[in-house]
């Protein structure tokens, strides 16, 4: 996928069998964990001048979050299917945000199970 071109990466994660790298077109790329082959990649987002920010993989859900520089938080599956069709996208879920950019996306072990925190960049006084 990558081959004589050159890249920016802006986030990546690991999931139980593959490498997910979000490029600075809002490119998300899957790669297998085990050899490395390209297995798919597809646009995080319809909307031009949008970038992935960030992503997080919590595999009791089965479900790569990923980050949008506008606020939005989009839910992708990572149960791929055994053949993959050129229209086939993991996105589940597209949840609008309230415009302010998240910096950090991390996942809280509670005694009622994993709670997102969604952390938007703060001035410290």
């Amino acid at each position: 996928m990558f081959q004589g071109q050159q890249v920016a990466i802006t986030s990546m994660c690991v999931t139980d069998h593959h490498v997910w790298c979000a490029d600075a077109a809002s490119i998300i790329h899957i790669f297998s964990l085990y050899d490395c082959t390209p297995l798919l990649k597809f646009s995080a987002t319809p909307r031009p001048n949008v970038r992935v920010k960030c992503m997080a993989y919590l595999a009791s859900q089965r479900q790569v979050y990923v980050v949008l520089d506008n606020g939005h938080l989009v839910l992708c599956e990572v149960d791929l299917p055994l053949e993959i069709s050129v229209n086939y996208s993991p996105v589940k879920t597209d949840c609008p945000g309230n415009g302010k950019t998240i910096h950090c996306l991390a996942f809280l072990n509670t005694d009622a199970g994993y709670v997102l925190n969604l952390q938007p960049l703060r001035k410290v006084s």
